[in-house]
């Protein structure tokens, strides 16, 4: 009886331990792809993403891509370092993954190269509500600048595809995600 018992308190402690190390590890991924992402250094966001996207996108073309979206047609983009205030869904075991949602806030500063005017910046301000999905947008008419801030949904999954280690996907269309991870995780995750 005393040896059941053992073994049974050895293996709940052993799983307690396997989850809090899979939510410190990730943690720890969700804070790189953060600092990562904000200080631009774009080859470790692609490592860390989701690898099952390259065979959407090549790996060089979104590094193209990323590159071209903080310099583009008459503006520039910088992402500002901020607290991510970081929430972390549950991490959910679906068949032979792990997955979990995980929200955090991102500051961005979009700076026109060409003066914006009062009745222009209202027009943008709400079309960048649209397009940014997030109501927190602000003009600076000094620095000709729309400070953007909005709450980012990314998904980790630690499975075969990723050799078990947690990676990410930013939270896209949903014909897209379901080809990534397949409709019943979305449903799992209340995607």
């Amino acid at each position: 009886m005393k040896k059941h018992f053992l073994l049974i308190a050895f293996m709940v402690a052993s799983t307690f331990t396997v989850v809090a190390q899979d939510k410190q590890s990730l943690e720890a991924t969700a804070l790189s792809m953060y600092n990562n992402t904000v200080a631009g250094n774009y080859e470790a966001v692609a490592n860390g993403t989701y690898p099952k996207i390259f065979e959407v996108l090549p790996k060089d073309k979104m590094m193209e891509s990323l590159k071209n979206m903080l310099n583009g047609d008459g503006y520039s983009l910088m992402l500002l370092k901020a607290d991510p205030k970081f929430e972390y869904g549950p991490i959910k075991k679906i068949g032979d993954g792990q997955y979990c949602l995980v929200k955090h806030d991102l500051v961005m500063k979009m700076t026109f190269k060409d003066p914006v005017g009062d009745p222009e910046s209202k027009e943008m301000i709400e079309n960048f509500k649209k397009a940014m999905q997030t109501n927190d947008i602000t003009f600076e008419a000094k620095s000709n600048s729309f400070i953007i801030k909005k709450r980012a949904d990314v998904v980790f999954a630690s499975d075969k595809i990723t050799k078990n280690q947690w990676k990410y996907m930013n939270r896209a269309g949903g014909k897209l995600m379901e080809k990534m991870f397949g409709a019943e995780v979305l449903k799992q995750l209340g995607i």
